[in-house]
């Protein structure tokens, strides 16, 4: 066989060479096709629940800071839940941000009827203020940091105050402008703004407790709103839990896939229970009332009869919590029996609110020098990093499958008109 022969057979005729070149290009654009549509997959369907996240990562370092019993690598810890807590705030923010720039309509589309997502942006504020709340109670005692921290956790304060009191206001005024609930169908979701701005007093009186140097001129407007917001998260918690009481009674429990959204019945109260309590130590311990002395009320005389007073209304606040700590606990271990629960995001509403019965348990056992509330307070935080390691695990297992961030429907493209 000659060379011409040879030559004959390894030839590639052009109308070959182009089909293949083609098909080469089209799997690439395929795959091109393929990666974008996942990202804008996972923008579209983030929804505020992954800030819960954040939130009680950062939450459980407050707690972890104010733990009665200490050990030495504690502190590091802590540390590093506070830098996870401010990369969660970060990666949120921008996807969020994100999605109501490219896809506004679909965004209002996905939320418009969905009460349980409306809820939720009550949780971006509640995680920003935690990161306030440890900016004062670490950043400022380190050794790079001092009276300056304070001072940024401090107007950091006033503004997750702001941002937080916003957000209640537009969740309910849109709801009370709509009609996407009524008394039977009311959700335990609707608790987290108010949850949201007890934490806002529970965020300022740690600051004004633990920050570095901050003087009674700064605290006292502080503590003074501090009982404000107390005031408005009790009283709207009350006429919530009314509405709630009388929906179990008519229509018996959530749905399985609901049923953890009740553990946040005990967000208000509990946050509630610890914001007052901080809130009289401030005004006792700190001797804010002394440093400001005016009037009647912001003295040193006053002081004490304030901080006692707040450990009694604790108190009643957080025996009302045992009881719907019990409800929820009943709710969810009946659905688990009865093998209707599956996993989804819902289930790290779990672990914010018991958080905050502990916060308020690490406080009484200062107040009354109570081994018992030390005892419970550690118990409660080891409970709690167990569902939060656990939560994490099947987070990360069911990210990777898609089956959390992946929605299988059709997607729209940036700022394209919906019929």
């Amino acid at each position: 066989m000659d060379s011409s022969s040879l030559e004959g057979q390894h030839r590639i005729s052009p109308e070959r060479h182009n089909r293949e070149s083609n098909g080469t290009e089209n799997c690439r654009q395929k795959d091109e096709t393929s990666r974008i549509s996942v990202w804008r997959n996972i923008i579209q369907n983030f929804t505020p629940a992954w800030f819960t996240i954040g939130m009680n990562t950062g939450v459980l370092a407050i707690v972890m800071h104010q733990l009665p019993y200490q050990f030495k690598g504690l502190p590091v810890l802590t540390t590093i839940m506070y830098i996870l807590d401010l990369v969660l705030f970060i990666i949120c923010s921008i996807i969020t941000i994100l999605r109501w720039t490219m896809y506004p309509k679909v965004v209002i589309r996905k939320t418009a009827g969905n009460l349980d997502e409306i809820a939720l942006y009550g949780a971006p504020p509640i995680a920003f203020l935690t990161l306030t709340a440890l900016t004062g109670l670490i950043v400022s005692k380190a050794e790079w940091g001092g009276h300056a921290w304070s001072l940024v956790a401090y107007v950091m304060w006033w503004f997750g105050m702001a941002f937080m009191l916003t957000t209640c206001m537009t969740i309910f005024i849109t709801l009370f402008r709509t009609d996407v609930t009524d008394d039977r169908g009311m959700s335990a979701a609707l608790t987290l703004p108010i949850v949201g701005v007890a934490t806002a007093a529970v965020a300022g009186a740690l600051i004004c407790n633990f920050s570095y140097d901050i003087s009674p001129r700064l605290a006292v407007p502080v503590i003074i709103v501090g009982y404000f917001l107390v005031g408005w998260a009790v009283w709207l918690a009350i006429v919530l839990y009314g509405v709630y009481f009388q929906r179990l009674l008519a229509v018996g429990w959530p749905e399985p896939a609901k049923r953890p959204h009740m553990m946040m019945l005990v967000g208000p109260f509990g946050q509630s229970a610890a914001a007052i309590q901080l809130l009289g130590s401030a005004a006792k311990t700190k001797m804010d009332f002394a440093g400001y002395n005016k009037g009647t009320f912001l003295t040193a005389a006053a002081a004490p009869s304030a901080n006692v007073a707040s450990v009694v209304f604790a108190l009643l606040l957080l025996g009302s919590d045992l009881f719907w700590i019990t409800v929820a606990l009943i709710g969810i271990l009946e659905g688990a029996y009865e093998r209707k629960m599956s996993y989804s995001l819902v289930w790290w509403t779990t672990i914010f609110p018991v958080s905050t019965m502990t916060t308020a348990f690490i406080s009484l056992s200062i107040a009354m020098d109570s081994p018992t509330f030390r005892v419970l307070s550690t118990a409660l935080l080891l409970i709690l990093l167990v569902d939060f390691f656990i939560n994490w695990g099947y987070t990360i297992w069911y990210s990777i499958k898609g089956d959390l961030l992946i929605k299988h429907e059709e997607l729209e493209r940036p700022n394209e008109k919906i019929a």
